[in-house]
């Protein structure tokens, strides 16, 4: 039995995208928590906890997230360069390689194929709840933390649409069509918290701590 912690260490991810998806992982928990419905709650939070497991490979060094890592820059460029050697330059690939690695069910798989902003329209009108819950998790938690949606979004589609291939993370400079995406988040949004006890802005940075610290030592098994 593996932990987040021993595996996010084993796979050498940077602490800011550790961060980022145990942030992810927490937020998600406190969403299955508060249901009135039954959901698969452990599939949701082991997908929210390893969804970005080769982002790595994309990273653009010119972004300040790691200026605060003991490591340095050149460091995880040659951790970069080592995960390109060994997966390819798809991250996305690279991560469903390491979920394999590590032993997640084929449930936490699927859940996992499901991010992204660009499936949002579709994921509205027929998506899985617990699909749902781990890319609406995803869409709070900035670079910096948990943030509203609205504010993550800005934050995201102003970063991704710098980057040459930014039509990789659903982002689109057309107004109209970055629009649908985005009143599809919102009714996900409506979806999820019409069956909650809890409101979108009960759910905090501060309101999550905990919960982050938890999951460093959930259980993370090759039988899930």
């Amino acid at each position: 039995m593996r932990t987040p912690d021993e595996i996010y260490a084993a796979y050498r991810i940077p602490p800011n995208l550790q961060m980022h998806q145990l942030r992810v992982g927490a937020v998600a928990k406190h969403i299955c928590d508060s249901l009135k419905k039954t959901v698969d709650t452990r599939t949701v939070v082991l997908a929210s906890l390893f969804h970005d497991m080769g982002n790595i490979i994309k990273y653009d060094f010119s972004m300040p997230f790691l200026d605060d890592d003991a490591h340095g820059i050149p460091h995880w460029r040659a951790i970069q360069k080592e995960f390109i050697e060994q997966y390819g330059t798809d991250e996305h690939s690279a991560t469903k390689s390491i979920i394999k690695e590590i032993g997640l069910s084929d449930d936490a798989m699927r859940t996992i194929d499901a991010f992204g902003f660009s499936k949002l329209e579709a994921m509205r009108e027929s998506g899985r709840l617990e699909n749902k819950i781990a890319e609406y998790a995803d869409l709070r938690v900035a670079p910096t933390g948990v943030v509203s949606l609205d504010t993550r979004i800005e934050e995201g589609r102003a970063r991704y649409l710098k980057r040459m291939d930014h039509t990789d993370y659903g982002m689109t400079k057309d107004e109209s069509k970055h629009q649908v995406l985005l009143d599809a988040a919102h009714e996900v949004e409506r979806q999820i918290f019409a069956l909650s006890s809890i409101k979108p802005e009960d759910i905090t940075d501060e309101s999550v701590q905990a919960t982050v610290n938890e999951l460093r030592s959930y259980a993370v098994t090759g039988d899930n």
